[in-house]
């Protein structure tokens, strides 16, 4: 097949993309040479009728060479050599000998191979990739492109990372590539690899294998760390999600860092640390893995059960014995280990030859051997001489993982992918003719095999190793899933060997099999057993599972079952109701049937019952016999038509029942319901009698003022023109009488009207009363509601708390002015947590209000960890047995404070009691149902009820109501009555003239009507503490604005359906419903009134204290405020200095069950009492505790021991070796026999200087060498006898610098002998030559643009979308993918880069003489589209190849593109090889600053590194430390977050959450990110990812309704059409965007305009473009529909001018502008080129580039320099790595006059000097979507004031945390530049500690150093006096110029050391100096 000509490997591979793109040019023409370069690929090679390609990690490809560009650059060069992928590599070659040996398959066949190896670099795999399917012929004959294939497949590559790049390409030519180790799900994806096999199961088997394994052993509860690559991303994501599907959870998710910073290292391990997690799962290569490893022995931390991945199940890195106490007992998934007979012996047979195609297997012997063939010169490596390799070594005696076959895994995986080929093969030559399986039942063409057919064959392999493994293929490509479970076991020397233990395989339904041999696993814990590693202890059978608010499901509390409630299972969600025969068990597991009870016959009532049952039926039997008898008698039959009664169409009332009220007529009338009166009892109810009618008595003054202060409101809202104008209110008012039945009454009277009889029963008008103000009373207000929701009739409570009633569902149209409980009782708590309450009392009155009241607050009080002493409710009848037993609790309880929810009326006669018995010493905490009740304010209760603090409601003014309350005066009117009964109430007469009845002693005198209210003192007239009545006066006026808003109502524009509004003479409740929810206003008193969605008010109440006043009773003054924050959490405001306290010591009182634990003890939670009951105990022998009440005791670090009080750690007591230890005589008497030896050895070279051995031996450098070791043996002493502080800084000194005088010494020795031995070798040159046929795959159609030029530019654009590949059954050959789409924005990018091409051929000052083109391809946004398009346009799409000396002009100069980051990361490796230029205009993938592996990728948008710190910036700026994040799935996304995780960590920020948006929008993923977002604390979301991935998510924020949130969108997002919408603006609203710079380009909207199409099919993109927007065709002849529709057809004449679309739109030029200033980059830098002046040149020799053979990397050098400004006026420069200079645009989204969002600039962030980012933002500018405008809180814990500190709260970011006072004697004042003085009673200076000129030390070091630089230059002059001496030569005076440097150097050094910490002392570096002198030609002069 291959000429075996003596071509290099680089060679060859250089010309293959000739071959490969010569037949796919759509126009024939002939050109020149378009290769790059050269590149070498070592590799393996045999001939044979097929060749099978392979691709193998063999070396390791440690950097690039030095690129300035300022000559051509060197090759890269792979160093290193893995012994075991080479075994892989040969096992192949074993395999294909094998199949070549085997006459039962493939006969008459011999199969060949290309190894290459890709030097574990995705640019070298690639080019590897690419020549194996390409070919590597220097030049073509047959461009018919006919013949066999170059490969039939490929066996390889080994990372899942360059499989995916690679195969993404040969996936386009549909090349089978069978991967041995690639794990990544992702390559399981058919549509986007389709011809991808792999031998080694996908990682979403091996997660399944390891989850199975962590349920087996009930480890719900692991950490999980892995690698920052396709191999661990992908595989961490499946993971996450298949914990998920069985409810374990991840308690932390860790990546492990590229660069092995340290400082993420130990951030790992101190999370692992921090962790309740046992387990921890690893996704990582055991490279990555290593440091991490290493700092865990260094930290020493143990009791961790490590889960290894298959990637380091097997590392001999980790089997040795410092691993063994942390990594013994680890359980792996490993490979499936597999034998293969005859491998070794082959292994062994092996040796070199000289052909060049199989230089591997030379660099293979060269580094077992350690020899080199290199025979004519020697050459050295390090400090020996290389021998001559033979070619004869014998292998088998070496002993390297090379020869090792015990433990075959990738090896045997490669074995099965090259069977699998053969098989396949095998199977496609057994075809009979007409029988095939391609069209027409044909079979494949043997001379002319298309790889596809292979594809199909390989499909369908079945086939068995020699082993018995099964070996198959499903739809994806992916083997049959089996894996080893690995033990890691110690063995007998100490180290750890691989034990088998089980086997997990992959069953039936897909689901992992797994068998354990558990007896055979070794843990390594003290118990032996496997260890427990759960969040929470499972929950016993009779409790529930809980889950802690703001954690995983793991972690939960065990909740009691309640009474009738049972739990049979452990781990129970629920309780189950036992049916109603049954009831609960005593421990709450079963349910145990009620005991029967019944009447028996026996009992006194059984026989009085039986007794009168027989009498009456013994009557009920007369009297019917009676009847019967006479049934003929005339007044039997009349009963029948007794029955009968006439009726008409009117409805009638049943009966009257009196409600006392006041009405006033009006347009529409308010309903009011009050409790101004109290029904005591209902009359005798016999029912032997018409039932009289119940009296209310007694009379409320307050309730009556509530009343009449909703008339005063009305009347005020009829006199305000601006509210309601030409409307009158009216209102009917009912008094309640504090009765459920009453109001019940009163309320269906309000709606349903009081007629007697109802005559239209069509119930047209308006309703009776459009709204209800009321009930005042929660039960009341729940039973009414409940019934006024189904009619949606509005009511508005003004004093109903309970917190049931905010359910929406139930009560739907119930609104309140008046806070729920929920926010009265985190009030009250907040005021406890102020205190430090935490052990208090709980009294609650028996009804709905005290009853949710009191279930909310122990919720609350849990949630702070707070308990209730006691729990009693208040009797309803005032059982005095009841009362004195909860008086009992009280006293016998120990804690102090008791807290009250209850009405006035049920605790008064508990309050009673408490005076009666005269107990004091309480503190009470009062609800507001009685914060300000007049009943306790006499001074009988203030001994006991005085310092009483009250949640009371917000106290209000209105203006002019008592004035309004003294005009009342009562009229006749019954519907008035109320007034009538207050007016005799409050003056003690009667209306009554006629006969004047006596109220027992006293006659009432007659009223008048005229009495003057001013002369009376009652609760009526006092305004001074409105506040119930406030709440009335709200509520009336909510109603009004609502039916006002409710008229503004224009037509056609109306809420309602159809747009309509409310017809105002048949007015809805529901409609007034509706502007109810909507009200917002402010009161005259400036209180702001809405309603949050559950028809809740705003909370805010106001905190009293009951203080004496001077007559000796009690007055309510405020001290202090409690509102509700932004994050629904409760803000307290105290007064304490107001407070007065009821107690002989003045002083809030302390109300705990066990007081705090002091430091030096933890506490202990005593059995069956609750958490803050507990014991103190004493911290044991090496524990402290530095805080009070702690958890747990701390150990100390090893060097420390705790004080006698536990309180702090001490230093332990100093150890040292004396002088008077055995081992101090023996090491002292050594150093000084040592130093004696070498002064004796001295004295003896000194005196026999002159002789010629002493000479010849190099005298100086022996002297040197002799007072070294005489140095370092003495030495020794210093490390004696007791430290003191100058031995300390002395010996390391001392040692130091006598060490490596003495390594130096014996260095520069050897060096002089190998600088004898060193010889020359001359270098030659060889030219080869080879003829061969084309091997070009395929053909795939790329649409583009071009125009002609001097010099091109290429463009990489994402215009046309490649939805998917066609069907690919591979029975026939598979069709061309097309792309379908039209992205308007990315074609006028496209056209913007044309645009400035031309405007640079007309800028005579630009590029002049020189006419620039372009060649512009679509990706259609996939990578193997994208890398095709690339290759494309570097190397040309020639059809012939005329000159092979490859001179002229390359295709193109430069890329501008591609916009994609993960393309861009895949082509730039590739374009970096060759130094191709690119500019990309959108990738932003911070991976890509990395000179090293792209030295050729710049681009003109800023990289995301830059982004991420702008975003830091703007969150640090408001505050924002606790945020959640979210990203894609995919590199922009990856890298973007991991670079804001560590930016956020350097700024001691927070990530709350850390969620990635799932690629295949799979709606639980979406659903499951959501309830993330909901349920963290975290306000504000930063979110990395492009729109198109993230609208899902953004659909199921409108649908679950999830407002309160900031975004911050990142570029990819920020400024996207698609959430313009109007639906969007609620949610999304307020966000904050970063944005690329926006410009302005002069000139390119009418480019754009004058757009033609034309016929030529390089510009085919035009033509598709004016397809699309004109939605025509250019196909004439045959009009195909789209649709329904038929095309019509294009003319190419339509008029752009009348599309608006985003094409033509040039107002937010970002992404285009950053094409039109990389375009101009491109420019300036040919240029600049252009410019040199010959001489002068930046290149070797000082020369210039060559204009008529360009290099492409001669460019690179100009591009790196470019600097020029724009004509908007931005400066255009790149950094050192490639980047522009970062400017953002910060980007608020707005809501627009339509209501939709629009883009507002609100700032600029831009790179300064020093790299941080500046921002500048207009704050006023930017709208915020919130209730109070403002922008939110996002913190975890508030900040601790002066004088606290900071304690993290366990297991949770170091954001989290309680702030602990600070001790006695300590401070805090948030600064680390002080220090506590002595005895700790203030901060002071820190002292500045050096090492100085006049200290001893100082002086003894400076002299050492200037007497070491003075010998230095001493023996240098008589070196450069003799330097033309044989003995100088040979030492070669540049090494002592190096030798003085150093000491110069190291003498400086010692300077800075001596002088003052702020001096800056200069420094150098040595040069490198040469070991010999070389001569031109070569040779070594000795």
């Amino acid at each position: 097949m291959l000429s075996a000509k003596n071509y290099s490997a680089g060679a060859r591979a250089g010309k293959l993309i000739v071959s490969l793109w010569s037949c796919i040019a759509l126009m024939a023409s002939s050109g020149t040479c378009k290769l790059q370069g050269h590149f070498t690929l070592n590799g393996m090679y045999q001939d044979g009728d097929f060749l099978i390609g392979g691709l193998f990690e063999v070396q390791y490809l440690k950097a690039f060479p030095e690129l300035s560009f300022k000559m051509e650059p060197k090759l890269p060069r792979c160093e290193l050599f893995y012994m075991t992928s080479f075994q892989q590599a040969r096992t192949m070659v074993f395999a294909i000998n094998e199949i070549n040996n085997n006459s039962s398959l493939l006969p008459n066949i011999t199969l060949g191979y290309q190894i290459f190896d890709n030097c574990l670099r995705l640019g070298v795999a690639f080019r590897g990739a690419i020549a194996l399917f390409s070919g590597t012929e220097e030049t073509v004959s047959d461009l018919n492109c006919k013949g066999p294939p170059p490969v039939i497949g490929i066996i390889g590559d080994p990372g899942s990372t360059h499989s995916i790049a690679i195969s993404s390409v040969l996936g386009l030519f549909r090349v089978p590539m069978i991967s041995f180790y690639a794990t990544c799900s992702c390559l399981s994806d058919r549509k986007k690899y389709p011809s991808f096999f792999r031998t080694i199961p996908s990682d979403a088997f091996q997660v399944r294998a390891m989850v199975q394994i962590l349920r087996h052993f009930g480890w719900i509860w692991v950490g999980l760390i892995y690698s920052n690559n396709d191999y661990g991303i992908y595989a961490a994501q499946s993971f996450h999600q298949e914990m998920q599907l069985f409810g374990h959870c991840v308690a932390f998710s860790e990546i492990l860092p590229h660069d092995n910073n340290p400082r993420d290292i130990q951030r790992i391990i101190g999370v692992i640390q921090a962790s309740t997690a046992r387990v921890v799962v690893v996704f990582s290569h055991s490279s990555l893995l290593i440091h991490l490893m290493n700092e865990v022995v260094l930290q020493n931390m143990t009791g961790r059960q490590w889960i290894a991945s298959e990637a380091w199940a097997t590392s001999p890195m980790f089997q040795t014995p410092r691993f063994h106490p942390f990594l013994g007992g680890t359980l792996s998934i490993a490979i499936r280990r597999g034998e293969i007979q005859g491998l070794r012996d082959f292994l062994l047979r092996l040796h070199p030859n000289t052909d060049q195609r199989n230089n591997m297997l030379r660099i293979f012997w060269e580094n077992i051997f350690g020899c080199s063939f290199e025979t004519e010169s020697k050459m050295t490596d390090g400090e020996q001489v290389k021998k001559v390799c033979t070619g004869l070594e014998d292998l088998s005696t070496t002993s390297t993982p090379y020869t090792d076959v015990s433990g075959l895994r990738a090896s045997y995986n490669v074995y099965k992918a090259v069977y699998a080929l053969a098989h396949a093969l095998h199977d496609l030559m057994q075809c009979e003719k007409g029988r095939g399986p391609f069209s027409g039942n044909s079979c494949a063409d043997m001379s002319n095999l298309k790889p596809w057919q292979l594809v199909h064959y390989l499909q369908k392999v079945n086939f068995t190793t020699g082993f018995g493994d099964h070996v198959s293929f499903d739809k994806n490509g992916d083997a049959v899933a089996i894996y080893d479970v690995l033990n890691w076991q110690p063995s007998s020397n100490g180290a750890m060997r691989f034990h088998k233990v089980g086997v997990a395989s992959e069953g039936a339904a897909t689901g992992m099999v797994l068998m354990l041999d558990e007896d055979a696993i070794y843990w390594n814990f003290e118990n032996k057993k496997p260890p427990r590693s759960v969040c929470s202890e499972s929950c016993l059978p009779g409790t529930r599972r809980a889950t802690k608010k703001g954690l995983p499901v793991c972690c939960f509390d065990c909740l009691q079952c309640g009474d009738g409630e049972i739990s049979n299972t452990t781990d129970a969600t629920e309780c189950i109701m036992c049916p109603d025969e049954f009831w609960s068990s005593p421990n709450n597991v079963q349910c145990v049937p009620k005991e029967v009870e019944f009447l028996s016959y026996e009992d006194p009532l059984g026989i009085s019952l039986t007794t009168a049952s027989l009498l009456g039926t013994c009557f009920c039997a007369l009297v019917l016999v009676v009847f019967a008898y006479h049934r003929h008698t005339p007044i039997h039959p009349g009963q029948d038509y007794g029955a009968l009664m006439a009726s008409s169409g009117t409805c009638k009332q049943q009966g009257h029942f009196t409600l006392n009220g006041m009405y006033q007529d009006g347009d529409f009338l308010i309903g009011g319901l009050f409790e101004v009166q109290y029904l005591k009892a209902f009359p005798e109810l016999s029912f032997r009698m018409e039932p009289k009618l119940p009296h209310c008595e007694l009379f409320y003054m307050t309730s009556f003022q509530q009343a009449r202060t909703m008339v005063f409101a009305i009347n005020e809202i009829n006199n305000n023109p601006s509210l309601l104008p030409n409307i009158t209110l009216g209102y009917q008012i009912f008094d309640n009488c504090l009765r459920l039945g009453v109001a019940f009454r009163g309320a269906i009277a309000l709606v349903s009207g009081t007629e007697e009889t109802v005559s239209d029963l069509n119930c047209k008008g308006p309703p009776p009363v459009i709204g209800i103000i009321g009930d005042p009373g929660s039960t009341h207000s729940i039973a009414i509601s409940s019934v006024l929701g189904l009619f949606r009739v509005p009511m508005i409570s003004f004093y109903a708390t309970c917190s049931c009633l905010s359910n929406r569902k139930k009560y739907p149209s119930f609104f309140r002015t008046i806070p729920s409980d929920a926010f009265q009782v985190q009030a009250m708590v907040q005021i406890l947590r102020h205190f430090g309450w935490t052990w208090v009392g709980l009294l609650y009155s028996d009804d709905d209000y005290g009853g949710y009241a009191a279930q909310a607050f122990q919720q609350e009080m849990q949630l702070f960890g707070f308990c209730a002493a006691f729990s009693k409710f208040l009797p309803h009848d005032n059982n005095l047995r009841d009362i004195q037993h909860i008086m009992k609790v009280i006293q016998s309880s120990t804690a102090r404070v008791v807290v009250v929810f209850a009405p006035s009326s049920f605790l008064i006669p508990l309050m009673d009691e408490v005076v009666l018995q005269n107990m004091t010493g309480r503190q009470w905490l009062a609800s507001e149902a009685w914060a300000t009740s007049p009943l306790f304010q006499t001074p009988r209760f203030h001994p006991f009820l005085g310092g009483t603090l009250s949640i009371a409601i917000r106290r209000g003014e209105i203006q002019g109501l008592r004035d309004f309350l003294l005009r009342l005066h009562p009229i006749t009117d019954q519907r008035n009555n109320m007034l009538r009964i207050f007016w005799e109430k409050i003056f003690g007469c009667s209306f009554e003239t006629e006969s004047k009845e006596t109220d027992r002693e006293q006659v009432k005198r007659v009223c008048t009507g005229l009495e003057d209210l001013s002369s009376t003192k009652t609760l009526y007239t006092d305004v001074s503490g409105l506040r119930a009545s406030y709440n009335v006066y709200k509520a009336v006026y909510a109603l009004a604005h609502a039916l006002h808003d409710l008229m503004q109502c224009q037509k056609g524009r109306g809420p309602f359906s159809g747009n309509s509004c409310a017809d105002m003479s048949n007015l809805k409740p529901w409609q007034l419903v509706h502007y109810l929810q909507k009200v917002n206003f402010t009161t005259g008193f400036g209180d702001h009134v809405s309603f949050d969605k559950n028809g809740d008010a705003v909370a805010i109440y106001d905190v009293l204290n009951w203080q004496p006043s001077s007559d000796g009773a009690m007055k309510f003054h405020k001290v202090g405020v409690v509102s509700e924050g932004a994050a629904t959490g409760m803000m307290l405001m105290l007064d304490e200095d107001a407070i007065y306290w009821n107690f002989e010591n003045k002083k809030p009182p302390q109300s705990v069950c066990s007081d705090s634990c002091p430091p030096g003890t933890r506490r202990a939670t005593k059995k069956g009492l609750p958490v803050c009951c507990f014991d103190c105990l004493q911290c044991g022998d090496g524990e402290i505790s530095n805080t009070t009440d702690a958890t747990e005791c701390i150990m100390c670090p090893d060097e420390f021991w705790s004080s006698p009080n536990n309180v702090q750690c001490v230093p332990k007591e100093v150890e040292f070796l004396s002088y008077e230890d055995p081992l101090g005589i023996s090491l002292t008497t050594a150093s000084l026999l040592g130093t004696c030896f070498c002064a004796l050895v001295l004295v003896v070279f000194v005196y026999h200087r002159h002789t010629p051995i002493v000479r010849a031996n190099n005298s100086e450098l022996s002297f040197m060498l002799l007072l070294s070791l005489k140095l370092c043996f003495l030495c020794v002493l210093l490390f004696i006898g007791q430290p003191q502080l100058w031995t300390c800084q002395l010996r390391h000194a001392v040692f130091g610098i006598s060490f490596v005088l003495c390594i130096s010494s014996i260095l520069v020795k050897t060096m002089v002998v190998i600088a004898v031995f060193k010889s020359s070798r001359p270098e030659g040159k060889g030219a080869m030559k080879c003829s061969g046929t084309c091997r070009l795959q395929g053909h795939f159609t790329l649409n583009g643009m071009y125009q002609d030029g001097d010099f091109l530019i290429g463009g990489l654009f994402e215009v046309q979308y490649l939805k998917a590949f066609p069907e690919l059954s591979f029975r026939m050959e598979p069709k061309l993918s097309r792309c379908e789409l039209f992205y308007m924005t990315s074609f006028q990018q496209a056209r913007t880069m044309v645009f400035a091409i031309n405007e640079i051929n007309n800028n005579p000052s630009l590029l002049p003489n020189i006419t620039l083109g372009y060649q512009i391809f679509d990706n259609c946004l996939r990578l193997g589209v994208a890398f095709r398009g690339a290759i494309a346009l570097f190397s040309g799409t020639e059809e012939t190849v005329s000159d092979f000396n490859c001179k002229g002009p390359p295709p193109v100069i430069g890329i501008i593109g591609d916009p994609g980051s993960t393309h861009s990361i895949a082509i730039s490796s590739v374009l970096g090889l060759f130094r191709v230029p690119m500019i990309s205009f959108y990738a932003t993938c911070s991976c890509l600053s990395d000179r090293k592996k792209y030295p050729s990728f710049f681009r003109t948008i800023p990289s995301d590194a830059f982004q991420v710190r702008a975003m830091v910036q703007i969150l640090r700026h408001f505050g924002w430390i606790w945020v959640g994040l979210i990203y894609s799935n995919n590199d922009y996304g990856v890298y973007a977050a991991q670079s804001f995780h560590q930016e956020m960590q350097l700024f001691g920020h927070c990530v709350a959450f850390s969620e990635i948006l799932p690629n295949n929008n799979n709606p639980k993923d979406i659903q499951r990110i959501m309830g993330v977002i909901q349920a963290s604390t975290a306000r504000v979301v930063v979110v990395f990812s492009p729109s198109s991935l993230l609208i899902p998510l953004m659909n199921e924020v409108v649908l679950q309704n999830m407002t309160g949130r900031q975004w911050i969108a990142s570029e990819a997002w920020a400024t996207s059409p698609m959430f313009q919408s109007l639906r969007f603006h609620p949610f999304l609203g307020g966000t904050l965007s970063i944005a690329i710079r926006r410009g302005e380009i002069q000139g390119l909207r009418d480019f754009l305009l004058h757009l033609r199409p034309n016929t030529d099919q390089q510009n085919n993109m035009l033509r598709i473009f004016w397809e699309n927007i004109f939605g025509c065709s250019f196909e004439t002849e045959n009009k195909e529909t789209d649709g329904e529709q038929v095309k019509k057809v294009c003319t190419g004449l339509e008029d752009l001018n009348t599309t608006h679309t985003p094409y033509t739109d040039v107002s937010g030029l970002r992404a285009s502008y950053n094409v039109y200033k990389a375009v101009y980059a491109l420019a300036h830098a040919l240029h600049d080129l252009m410019q040199c002046e010959k001489g002068k040149g930046p290149f070797s020799g000082n020369s210039c580039s060559d204009m008529s053979n360009l290099k492409p990397w001669q460019l690179v050098h100009y591009l790196q320099k470019v600097k020029f400004t724009t004509g908007f006026g931005d400066h255009v420069s790149f950094d050192k790595n490639g980047d522009a200079v970062a400017i953002y645009d910060v980007l608020n989204w707005q809501p627009s006059s339509d209501g939709a969002i629009r883009f507002h600039k609100v700032g600029v962030v831009s790179e300064g000097a020093t790299t941080e980012m500046v921002l500048m933002l207009d704050e006023d500018a930017i709208y915020w979507n919130f209730e109070n405008k403002n922008p939110p809180r996002s913190v975890c814990s508030e900040s601790c004031p002066p004088g606290t500190r900071r304690a993290t709260k366990k297991g949770l970011p170091f954001c989290c945390f309680d702030c602990l006072q600070c001790g006695d004697g300590e401070i805090s004042n948030t600064t680390d530049e002080f220090w506590s003085s002595p005895n700790k009673d203030q901060c002071v200076p820190k002292e500045v500690e050096f090492l100085s000129y006049e200290d001893p030390l100082g002086i003894s070091l400076t002299t050492a150093s200037l007497l070491g630089t003075c010998f230095c230059a001493l023996v240098l002059a008589v070196f450069a006096y003799h330097r033309h001496t044989p003995i100088i030569l040979e030492r070669s005076p540049l090494r002592q110029t190096g030798r003085g440097r150093c000491i110069l150097s190291s003498q400086l050094k010692e300077s800075r050391l001596a002088g003052q910490p702020e001096a800056d002392v200069p420094g150098g570096q040595p040069d490198a100096a040469p070991t010999s002198a070389e001569r031109k030609d070569g040779t070594t002069r000795v």
